[in-house]
């Protein structure tokens, strides 16, 4: 009996059973989203960086001199945040100077030159020069002699001279093709650098070097030399050029121009470089060498050239022409008198150009079209009729008013 009671106690003393819990699918989704949102920002800003990234290469110090057999240690200065480590460096003449680890030793007497090249990751390259004098070791007598002459001697600051010729194209005149100028700067203590800057980009060149300039419109370069003393000297020169044709606008749109001996067809040109030789050109034709044809004179599939001032040229558009010396006749009849007006009527009209007929009436100079009219208003009026070519024949007559009435008279 004791034994079943402590069994039935060992199970009212046991804890229950816990149910497992549930894993939550929402929390974990927000943090991957979280941790791919922090991944992409990473990478963005990555990217904006390399994106931004400006190389600046240059060298502390561009001139030395040194004796046979001493050593110079090359600075420079590099920013790139994508750094290659791509630095080259040689020496023009290995006869003066070596170098081994920035380490320049004197070999000879003698200049020279040290090229210091680094390329970036996208393979652009800039260059630096740096100048080299290796002088010879001078005895103790040589020294003192030296230093006395220091003494005695002043340094002559000196400033490079600049000279810009041209090898085709003009100066200060527009140009119709590219232009290529040399650039020579000299200086009796030696040239450090050369440089020139066109659009907004600088270029570092050797003395003597010939430049082309294609870019259309004004192109303004700067020149920039520097001597060895630190000295600089700059030149600037614009560079014209015009390759572009000008613009030509027909003054009127008409396709076929009338005349009676002769028509003029003008055209408007337009060029912002070189501008045109006039703005207005006008070419008269009268049908000289052409054939009647029916009476009519004229020429089919016409066009001109308009030029601007270094011969660029644009051609108007197809254009004819016809030329017809002729008469046109008309008569008057007039209704009878009225108090409400008379009434003037245009009649055998004839013309011995082909073509339409333009009839009018001026009436106190106003004009009223028409071949037929009421007129109530005294004084001398007209009534005109002209062709396509122009040839026209006027007639004047004469409203009065006479007892209460208007009345038509041929006399004016």
């Amino acid at each position: 009996m004791e034994n079943e009671e402590n069994y039935y106690d060992s199970f009212e003393e046991q804890e229950p059973i816990k149910e497992p819990k549930k894993f939550n699918i929402k929390l974990l989704l927000i943090i991957l989203g979280s941790i791919l949102l922090i991944g992409l920002i990473v990478f963005l800003v990555i990217l904006i960086i390399n994106k931004s990234n400006k190389v600046t290469f240059n060298l502390e110090e561009y001139t030395a001199s040194i004796y046979v057999g001493d050593t110079y240690e090359l600075k420079y200065n590099l920013i790139d945040k994508n750094n290659t480590n791509n630095i080259y460096i040689t020496v023009n003449d290995d006869t003066i100077a070596s170098i081994d680890e920035n380490i320049i030793t004197g070999l000879s007497a003698g200049e020279t030159t040290i090229n210091i090249v680094y390329i970036d990751k996208d393979e652009n390259d800039y260059t630096e020069v740096f100048y080299l004098e290796v002088l010879k070791k001078e005895t103790t007598k040589e020294t003192k002699k030296k230093e006395t002459t220091k003494e005695t001697t002043k340094v002559v600051q000196t400033k490079p001279t600049i000279k810009v010729t041209y090898t085709s194209g003009t100066e200060n005149k527009w140009n119709r093709s590219d232009v290529k100028v040399k650039i020579t700067a000299t200086d009796t203590n030696g040239i450090s650098t050369l440089k020139y800057t066109l659009n907004s980009k600088t270029t570092t060149i050797s003395s003597g070097k010939t430049i082309t300039i294609s870019n259309n419109g004004k192109n303004k370069i700067t020149i920039v030399a520097t001597n060895k003393q630190g000295n600089s000297t700059s030149k600037t020169i614009t560079v014209l050029i015009d390759k572009n044709d000008p613009t030509v606008t027909m003054v009127s749109n008409n396709t076929i121009y009338y005349g009676t001996k002769s028509v003029q067809v003008c055209a408007k040109c337009s060029d912002s470089e070189s501008g045109c030789i006039k703005d207005l050109v006008c070419q008269v034709y009268d049908g000289t060498g052409l054939t009647a044809k029916n009476g009519v004179v004229g020429g089919n599939n016409i066009s001109f050239n308009v030029y601007d001032n270094v011969n660029n040229y644009s051609t108007t558009s197809k254009f004819s022409f016809k030329l017809c010396s002729g008469t046109v006749t008309a008569s008057l009849s007039a209704g009878s008198a009225s108090k409400n007006g008379v009434k003037v009527t245009a009649k055998n009209t004839k013309n011995t150009c082909s073509g339409t007929l333009t009839s009018y009436f001026t009436i106190n100079n106003k004009k009223v079209n028409g071949t037929e009219t009421t007129i109530a208003e005294e004084g001398c009026h007209s009534f005109t009729q002209t062709d396509i070519y122009g040839n026209t024949t006027t007639i004047k007559f004469k409203v009065s008013l006479s007892s209460s009435k208007y009345k038509y008279s041929s006399t004016c």
